[in-house]
């Protein structure tokens, strides 16, 4: 995960030119993360679950950062 600043500033390195290697390397972070950052439409775990908890989606479950729905206790369940 990258720091908000971090973000916007690999978004700035992006408009002007750098590669996602240079990018990587100059704010000490893994490729594969930074370019994951700058996909269009990308949403980290931390932006979905916000200060007022996860985003729920259309089926009722909690969205999970790998596209998953988390399911809740089943109906009738008894915790021991």
């Amino acid at each position: 995960m990258i720091t908000r600043g971090e973000d916007v500033e690999a978004s700035a390195l992006t408009q002007r030119g750098w590669s996602v290697s240079a990018i990587a390397s100059h704010l000490g972070r893994d490729r594969k993360t930074v370019r994951a950052y700058l996909r269009p439409g990308f949403r980290s775990k931390s932006e979905m679950v916000g200060a007022e908890g996860p985003i729920l989606t259309s089926g009722g479950g909690a969205e999970t950062g790998c596209g998953r729905k988390s399911v809740g206790a089943r109906a009738g369940a008894v915790n021991p």
